[in-house]
C-alpha cells in the first residue's frame, strides 16, 4: 500500500492538470509497443509509435523519456534534448533524465553547457560519477585539460571504476602520454574485460603507434560489446581505408549507416570510398550529404569540435564551396594552434547617470559659497541619492535641518536618506513627523504605510491609512491603501471591504482591482481572482499587469506550466523586470534550472547591480550545481543591500541555504551594526550557529532573545528547534509549548505536535491538535495534520472521518484525497477508493504519489493496462521509492514482462530497505529467479 502523503511532500508536486484530446488507453498501448520495439533495437519503429502515443496523450511522461532515448540512439541528439526537456518539465526525476540529457548535449557539441549546467549535486553516487566523467570529456573537448583532471579527481572520490580509468586514459591520450594512456586502458580492461570504451581506447593508442592489425582487433572487440559505438566504427573504417581494404570498409560503412545514419563522419568516409571505386557522381552526392549534416548541426557543435570543422572544410572544398571551406579552416586553426578550446567573453559594466555627475559638480561648487543654504544642500543630497551615496546625502540633509526650522518636505527627505544608510528607527521617526505636519499628503502617507508594513508594524500602517481615509482628500486611493494595510495585518475581510469601497468610488481604478485580485489569490479564492483580472483584460486586452497576475494565479493553482507559458508570451511584448524575475522563479520551481540561468544571465547583462536579479542569478547557479558562482552572486547581493535589514536578512537566508556560513555571517553582522537587537537577524545568526556546529552559541543567543523580546514566541520556537535538532524531543516539547502560549499560531501548534510525535507521545499530540482545531476550526494545515496523525496511529475510521471533514470544509485537495483513497483501499472499498484516487490524480497529474496510488488501486481491480501507465509515470518521477518499484514489478509480472519486473524488484530490495510489501517483493523475486 502506498504510504500516506504528507501535505508538505505532496504540495511539491502540485502542477498543472490539462485535458487530453486523445485516448489515454491507446497512448498506453502505443507506448508498450514502442518499448518492445526499442528493446529489439528497432529505434526508428519505436519513434513512430511514441509519436502516436503522444498524439493521444501529450503528457505521457514515459513516452517523452523513451522518445529521447530512441532519438539519441538514432543519432538525433537535438530531438533527444527536446524530449528530455519535455520530460523534465512534466516532472521526471533528475536522476532519470540528466545523464541522458548530458549525452544529448555532448553529441551536439554543447560542451560548455554540459560543463556548466549539468550538475551531479543531489544525485546517486553512480550517476554523479557518470556525469563527472562526461563533464571531463566535455572539458577535454574545450581544451581545458586542467579542469578535466580536477573533475576526474572528483569522480575518483566516488570509487574506482573501469569507466573512470578509461577517462583517465583519454586525458593521457589528449596530452600525448601514450604509455600512461595504455596503462589506464589495461587497468580498465582488468576491471571489466567487456568495457567497449576501454577497447576503443586501446585501439586508438595502437592506431597512433602504427600497430594497425592490433588496432583493428581492439576496435572489433569494442564493437562486439557495443555495436553502436560510433567512434570505434569510424576509427576502424578510417584504418581500413588507410590500408585500402575496401571490401571490409564497405561492410563497416554499411553498419555505421544503419546504426548512426546522421553521423557526418560516415558519409564523408563513404564519399572517399565511392571516389576510390570510381563513382565520382555518387561520391559528390555523399559529399553534399556530409556538408548538409555539418550545416544542420548547432553552430556550437561544429565550432567546438575540430573533427567536424575539418569535415566541413573537406566536404565544402570537394564541392568547390571555397568560402565555406575557408571559414571552417579558419575556425579550425583558431581551435587548434597550441591550446585548443573555446574563448570566453567577458561582459562590461555600463556607466550610468552621467548627468548626475555633472549635477554633483555644479552643486558642490554652489555649496562652497552657500554652506548653510538648505535648498542647495537638499538638491546636492538628491544628486547623491541618485548615485546611491546615502551617507553623503544624510550628512548634507542633517546640515540643512540644523540650518532652518524643519519643512515637511525636508524632514521627509532626511528620513528617507536615514533609511538609506540603515538608520531605520531615526528615519521612520522623521517621516512620521513630516506626515503629522501634512496629514493629507497622500504620497507621504502611502510611503509611511509601506514602511510600517516592511517593519511588521501593521497596526501603525492601518492607523496611517485610516487617517488618510478620514482626511477625505482622495477617498478611492485612500481606501485602496487601507486595503493594502489590512491585508498586511491579515484582516482579509477588512481588506476586501476596503478594496470594494475603493472600486465603488472609482470602478476604473485598476490598482484597487488588482489588489482585490491578489487578495482573492492569497486567500485561495482563485476563481474570484480570475474574475477581477478578466474584467481588466476585457477593458484592455493588452493589460500586462492583469496578465501577469493571472499567471501568478495559475501558479497558485499549481499550474506552473500554464503560468510559465503565459509569462513567456507576456515577456515577448513586455520586457518588465518583474515579469522576467517571476518567470525565473517559476523556471526554478518547475525544475528548469538551465532556463532560469539563461534568463538570469540575460537580466544581469541589463542590470548587473539589481538586488533581485542577483538573487535569481545566485539561486539559478545553485540549482545548476555552480555553488562557487552562487556565492559570488549572493556576496554581491549583500553589497547592494546596503544597510537594509530586510534585504540583508533575505541575502543571509540564501547564503545559509547554500551553506555559505561565512558569507551569511558577514551579511548578518553588517545588519547588527544598524540594529543589534533585531529579532529576525539574531534568529538567523542562531541558525548559523546551529549549522556551524556550535549549538551552545545558538542556545545562548536564543536565551538572550527571550530577555530582549519577552513577548515574542520566536525565541522559544528557536529553542525548540535547537532541542529538536539535538535529539532532545522532551525539551523541544517544552519550548514549543511556551511559543504556542505566546502565539497561538498554526506553525507553533504543528511544531509542538511533531515534537510530541518525535517524543513518542501520540496521545497528547492528538489531544493538542484536536483542541487547537476546536479553537481555530478553519485552518486547513492543522486539520490535515490531525487526519494524518489518525492514519499514522492506524485509526482508519477516525482518519477517514477527519479527511472527509477536511475535504468538505476546504474543498478538494490532492493530499487528503490521496490518503482517503488509501484508507478506503485498506477497508476493501475499491470502487470508492478509485474515485478518490482519480480525483487526486486529476488535481496533481504530475505527482508520483497520486500516480502510484491510482496505479496500485487499478492493479487491485485488475486493470493492468491503465495501472501500468500510472506506475511507469510514478517510477520516472520518484526512482528512489521502493514501493513504486514493487508496485510496478507486480503489474509487469502480471503482463508477462518478467525480466523488467525482476529489475524493478532488485531496485526495490536494496539492502536495508524497509517498506510495506517488502516481504511480498522478496517472494516475487525468488519466484522469478526459479
Amino acid at each position: 500500500m502506498p504510504r500516506p502523503a504528507p501535505a508538505v511532500l505532496l504540495s511539491f508536486f502540485l502542477l498543472a492538470s490539462q485535458s487530453h484530446a486523445g485516448d489515454p488507453a491507446k497512448a498506453a498501448q502505443f507506448f508498450e509497443d514502442a518499448l518492445t520495439r526499442f528493446e529489439r533495437d528497432d529505434s526508428a519503429g519505436a519513434v513512430v509509435q511514441l509519436k502516436n502515443a503522444l498524439q493521444q496523450d501529450e503528457r505521457l511522461l514515459q513516452a517523452h523519456v523513451l522518445l529521447g532515448r530512441a532519438q539519441l540512439k538514432l543519432g538525433n541528439p537535438a530531438a533527444a534534448e527536446t524530449s528530455f526537456d519535455n520530460a523534465m518539465k512534466l516532472g521526471a526525476d533528475r536522476a532519470e533524465i540528466v545523464p541522458q540529457l548530458a549525452q544529448a548535449y555532448f553529441a551536439q557539441g554543447k560542451f560548455k553547457q554540459l560543463a556548466e549546467r549539468i550538475s551531479p549535486v543531489g544525485l546517486p553516487a553512480s550517476i554523479q560519477q557518470e556525469l563527472l566523467l562526461l563533464r571531463s570529456y566535455a572539458l577535454m573537448e574545450l581544451g581545458d585539460m586542467a579542469g578535466a583532471d580536477i573533475t576526474l579527481n572528483q569522480a575518483a572520490n566516488l570509487g574506482k571504476t573501469s569507466d573512470l580509468l578509461v577517462a583517465r586514459g583519454m586525458l593521457s591520450l589528449q596530452l600525448r602520454q601514450l604509455a600512461a594512456a595504455r596503462g589506464f586502458a589495461d587497468q580498465a580492461l582488468a576491471l571489466d574485460a567487456r568495457n567497449a570504451k576501454a577497447w576503443n581506447l586501446r585501439g586508438s593508442i595502437e592506431h597512433l603507434q602504427g600497430a594497425a592489425q592490433n588496432a583493428l582487433q581492439s576496435y572489433a572487440k569494442a564493437l562486439e560489446y557495443l555495436p553502436g559505438l560510433a567512434d570505434a566504427r569510424v576509427a576502424r573504417a578510417g584504418l581500413l581505408l588507410d590500408l585500402n581494404r575496401l571490401d571490409e570498409l564497405a561492410k563497416e560503412l554499411a553498419a555505421l549507416k544503419a546504426k548512426n545514419p546522421n553521423d557526418p563522419r560516415g558519409t564523408y568516409l563513404h564519399s572517399v570510398y565511392l571516389a576510390l571505386k570510381g563513382d565520382g557522381k555518387a561520391a559528390k552526392i555523399a559529399l553534399l550529404e556530409t556538408a548538409k549534416l555539418i550545416d544542420a548541426l548547432p553552430p556550437e557543435a561544429v565550432r567546438r569540435r575540430g573533427q567536424f570543422l575539418m569535415l566541413g572544410a573537406l566536404a565544402n572544398y570537394g564541392l568547390n564551396s571555397t568560402a565555406k571551406a575557408q571559414a571552417y579552416l579558419e575556425s579550425y586553426l583558431k581551435l587548434h594552434p597550441d591550446h585548443p578550446g573555446a574563448r570566453k567573453m567577458l561582459g562590461s559594466l555600463y556607466l550610468r547617470d552621467k548627468q548626475t555627475d555633472a549635477a554633483i559638480t555644479v552643486l558642490e561648487r554652489a555649496a562652497k559659497f552657500a554652506p548653510n543654504d538648505p535648498d542647495v544642500l537638499s538638491l546636492l543630497a538628491g544628486a547623491y541619492l541618485a548615485k546611491n551615496q546615502h551617507a553623503k546625502a544624510a550628512n548634507l540633509l542633517e546640515q540643512a535641518g540644523a540650518a532652518v526650522q524643519r519643512k515637511p518636505e525636508l524632514t521627509a527627505s532626511l528620513g528617507f536618506s536615514l533609511l538609506g544608510v540603515g538608520r531605520i528607527d531615526s528615519g521612520l521617526q522623521h517621516i512620521t513627523q513630516a506626515f503629522r505636519q501634512r496629514p493629507t499628503d497622500g504620497r507621504l502617507g502611502t510611503a509611511l504605510v509601506m514602511l510600517h508594513i516592511q517593519q511588521g508594524q501593521t497596526r501603525e500602517a492601518v492607523g496611517v491609512a485610516e487617517a488618510l481615509v478620514r482626511a477625505g482628500k482622495q477617498p478611492a486611493p485612500a481606501y485602496n491603501l487601507l486595503g493594502v494595510a489590512k491585508a498586511a495585518a491579515n484582516d482579509h475581510k477588512g481588506a476586501r471591504a476596503a478594496y470594494e469601497k475603493a472600486l465603488s468610488l472609482d470602478p476604473q481604478m485598476d490598482a484597487a482591482r488588482l489588489n482585490l485580485g491578489r487578495l482573492e489569490t492569497a486567500t485561495g479564492r482563485l476563481d474570484a481572482a480570475r474574475q477581477q483580472y478578466s474584467l481588466l483584460i476585457k477593458r484592455n486586452p493588452r493589460h500586462s499587469q492583469a496578465q501577469f497576475e493571472l499567471a501568478k494565479t495559475d501558479a497558485a493553482a499549481n499550474k506552473l506550466p500554464d503560468a510559465i507559458g503565459r509569462l513567456e508570451k507576456l515577456r515577448s511584448v513586455d520586457a518588465g523586470m518583474n515579469i522576467a524575475l517571476t518567470l525565473g522563479d517559476y523556471y526554478l520551481a518547475n525544475n528548469q534550472p538551465d532556463k532560469a540561468l539563461d534568463l538570469a544571465q540575460d537580466l544581469s547583462g541589463r542590470d548587473p547591480e539589481n538586488f533581485q536579479v542577483l538573487s535569481l542569478l545566485g539561486r539559478s547557479h545553485a540549482a545548476n550545481g555552480r555553488n562557487d558562482m552562487a556565492r559570488v552572486a549572493f556576496s554581491n547581493m549583500s553589497k547592494q543591500a546596503g544597510f537594509n535589514i530586510d534585504l540583508l536578512a533575505e541575502t543571509a537566508r540564501l547564503q545559509l541555504r547554500l551553506n555559505d556560513l561565512d558569507g551569511a555571517a558577514q551579511s548578518l553582522n553588517k545588519a547588527l551594526t544598524t540594529s543589534p537587537n533585531n529579532l529576525a537577524i539574531n534568529l538567523l545568526l542562531a541558525e548559523r550557529d546551529l549549522r556551524k556546529g556550535t549549538p551552545e552559541q545558538a542556545q545562548s543567543r536564543a536565551q538572550q532573545l527571550t530577555a530582549l523580546h519577552p513577548n515574542s514566541a520566536e525565541p522559544y520556537r528557536l529553542l525548540g528547534d535547537i532541542a529538536s535538532a539535538g535529539g532532545r524531543p522532551a525539551d523541544a516539547v517544552q519550548h514549543y509549548r511556551a511559543a504556542l502560549n505566546k502565539s497561538d499560531s498554526a506553525d507553533n501548534a504543528l511544531r509542538l505536535f511533531r515534537s510530541q510525535l518525535q517524543a513518542g507521545d501520540l496521545t497528547h499530540a492528538m489531544e493538542l491538535l484536536e483542541a487547537w482545531n476546536r479553537r481555530h476550526p478553519n485552518v486547513a494545515a492543522t486539520q490535515l495534520a490531525l487526519a494524518d496523525g489518525w492514519l499514522r496511529a492506524g485509526k482508519l475510521a477516525q482518519a477517514r472521518a477527519a479527511y472527509e471533514r477536511h475535504l468538505k470544509q476546504h474543498g478538494e485537495q490532492a493530499p487528503a484525497l490521496n490518503n482517503l483513497a488509501n484508507i478506503l483501499l485498506q477497508q476493501g472499498d475499491r470502487d470508492v477508493a478509485l474515485r478518490y484516487a482519480e480525483r487526486a490524480y486529476q488535481l496533481t497529474p504530475e505527482s508520483p504519489i497520486t500516480n502510484d496510488t491510482l496505479g496500485w488501486i487499478l492493479a487491485q481491480k485488475g486493470d493492468n493496462t491503465r495501472a501500468l501507465r500510472h506506475l511507469r509515470d510514478a517510477r520516472l518521477r520518484a526512482p528512489n521509492s521502493p514501493e513504486i518499484h514493487y508496485h510496478l514489478a507486480v503489474v509487469l509480472h502480471r503482463t508477462g514482462r518478467h525480466s523488467e519486473a525482476g529489475k524493478e524488484l532488485e531496485l526495490a530490495l536494496n539492502p536495508g530497505t524497509v517498506f510495506d510489501g517488502a516481504v511480498e517483493a522478496r517472494q516475487l523475486l525468488q519466484q522469478l529467479k526459479r
